[in-house]
């Protein structure tokens, strides 16, 4: 599957103000439930999760809507729903897939990893 992290729409980061900036990578970890080996999907840079989770959320949606298993179907993406989902240093976020003729979605789990820069 191809790795959707395309240097050309990343937009830049500026930090201003010397805030320590972070490093969130974006792993797709299970399909339904089905443990696979992680896959590198995506990685973004900020100051916090919440200046990188739309970028992140756009990420998986591109994943998803770019897998030939996926083709023809509906995507959708998920951040963290509470505060306490959103501690770090690991981030769980949801993928969804509609399948136009299926009685269930598909969901996709991915986790994202913080990493500080020095």
């Amino acid at each position: 599957p191809p790795i959707c992290y395309n240097p050309t729409k990343a937009k830049p980061k500026i930090n201003i103000g010397g805030n320590r900036m972070s490093k969130y990578v974006l792993y797709r970890t299970a399909i339904d439930d089905q443990p696979i080996d992680e896959e590198l999907v995506a990685v973004e840079f900020g100051a916090s999760f919440d200046d990188v989770l739309e970028d992140l959320l756009e990420a998986i949606r591109d994943d998803l809507s770019g897998s030939p298993e996926f083709a023809n179907c509906e995507v959708a993406a998920y951040g963290p729903e509470d505060e306490e989902e959103m501690a770090g240093p690991d981030y769980e976020l949801m993928g969804v897939v509609s399948p136009p003729t299926a009685s269930e979605n598909i969901l996709v789990d991915y986790v994202v990893r913080e990493i500080e820069e020095q």
